[in-house]
C-alpha cells in the first residue's frame, strides 16, 4: 500500500488525467474534479507534518466525494466509466486514510 501523500497525489493525478481526457473527447471542462484534485494536492503538501489530521481529513472527502459521484452518476450527469474510476480511486484513498489513523 502507498503511504497517505503518495496516494493523495496518486488521485489527484488521475483525477486530473480524466478531467483532461474527458475535455478532448466531450470538451467540457469538469471543475468540480478539477477543485477536488487540487484539494488532494494541497492535503498531501501538509500530510507530512500533521498525519493523522490530514488522514481524518482525507477520509472525510473521500466519503463525500463518493457520495457526490454515486448522486452524479444516478442523476445521469456522468457515464457510468467515470463513476466506476472514481469510485475505485476514492474508496482506495479511504482505506490508505483509515490505516493511516489507526495505531500502528
Amino acid at each position: 500500500m502507498l503511504s497517505l501523500t503518495l496516494a493523495l497525489r496518486a488521485a489527484a493525478i488521475l483525477l486530473l488525467l480524466m478531467i483532461a481526457f474527458g475535455y478532448l473527447n466531450a470538451g467540457e471542462l469538469q471543475i468540480k474534479q478539477f477543485i477536488a484534485a487540487n484539494i488532494l494536492f494541497i492535503l498531501s503538501i501538509f500530510g507530512e507534518n500533521n498525519q493523522k489530521r490530514i488522514a481524518v481529513i482525507s477520509l472525510l472527502v473521500a466519503i463525500i466525494i463518493l457520495i457526490g459521484t454515486i448522486q452524479t452518476h444516478l442523476a445521469g450527469e456522468t457515464t457510468i466509466v467515470v463513476a466506476v474510476v472514481n469510485s475505485v480511486i476514492f474508496i482506495y484513498l479511504a482505506i490508505v486514510a483509515a490505516r493511516s489513523i489507526k495505531p500502528s
